[in-house]
């Protein structure tokens, strides 16, 4: 078990737990579903999603394009990139 700092958290990990996890998830729910919003989640996470919330990302073995899941913000703009939020991946607390 890793840890590390990042801004405001103390984060205990497995790296090599994390990557055999993902490895098992050939595709991330944006591009399962293929609808308008995930096509354009999809199209844009890596612009969008910080570089140190990218490398963080790295460093526990993530890849960011495995999200759970996507979704609007904000329903009157459904044709807006910026409204959709792809959530990385769960999280246990302890």
């Amino acid at each position: 078990m890793d840890e590390i700092e990042f801004p405001g958290w103390r984060i205990k990990y497995d790296r090599p737990a994390t990557v055999a996890a993902y490895d098992r998830i050939s595709i991330g729910g944006p591009d399962a579903c293929g609808c308008a919003a995930c096509r354009n989640w999809a199209a844009i996470r890596r612009e969008v999603i910080p570089t140190n919330f990218q490398s963080l990302l790295d460093q526990l073995g993530i890849p960011p394009d495995r999200e759970i899941e996507v979704y609007h913000t904000d329903d009157s703009l459904q044709d807006c990139i910026p409204t959709a939020l792809g959530i990385i991946s769960s999280v246990t607390f302890r």
